[in-house]
């Protein structure tokens, strides 16, 4: 005979594991947040050398702004999305691994413009006057579309994937390269690429 209002399973003995269970998960998922706020702390921290002044001057990677000019020297990562302008090696090449954004140990060869391997010296640099436009921030990685404008004499340059750096890939067998910065932080292509760590 069944009495209604009377089950067999206790109330409490199903809440308890399960409140358990949440409370172990959202202090595990507390703790990763945590512990990705740290590392991302300690990136935006680090130093890079930036032009300002006619001088280069050490900023943390937080601090580096769209249109500033960086020096990155061997086994450095690049702080964000750069135009090429020029390298320590001839005609402008330069190293570089990718490993950090697609996975590939192999290396890739970039190359800066002809028109701006002259530039060397600080001198040089802070007389250097250009104006760049670029398409708008996107995931595409292996995609660049802008041109590099000459305001001296208007003259306007094309650009491509080979003269762009990407943010998170390591400059490599190369001394160093001067580059413009073209997009920062969430509007990076390594960024554009990251998505969200799923909620368990």
């Amino acid at each position: 005979q069944m009495v209604p209002g009377l089950s067999p399973i206790n109330p409490f003995s199903s809440i308890v594991p399960l409140v358990f269970v949440l409370t172990v998960t959202a202090v595990k998922e507390g703790y990763e947040d945590y512990k990705r706020q740290q590392s991302d702390a300690t990136i935006n921290a680090r130093p890079i050398r930036v032009f300002r002044e006619s001088k280069f001057t050490l900023v943390a990677w937080k601090d580096v702004l769209v249109g500033d000019l960086v020096l990155i020297s061997n086994n450095e990562a690049f702080p964000a999305d750069l135009v090429l302008i020029n390298s320590s090696e001839n005609q402008g090449l330069c190293y570089i691994e990718t490993a950090n954004l697609d996975g590939e140990t192999n290396l890739k060869l970039h190359q800066s413009l002809p028109e701006t391997i002259h530039l060397l010296e600080p001198e040089q640099l802070a007389k250097f006057d250009c104006t760049i436009n670029c398409e708008h921030p996107n995931n595409r990685l292996y995609n660049f579309d802008g041109s590099l404008i000459l305001n001296e004499d208007g003259t306007t340059l094309p650009l491509s994937v080979k003269q762009i750096l990407l943010r998170g890939c390591v400059l490599k067998n190369t001394d160093w390269i001067y580059g413009i910065v073209v997009f920062t932080g969430k509007e990076t292509k390594l960024m554009q690429n990251a998505t969200d760590p799923p909620s368990k």
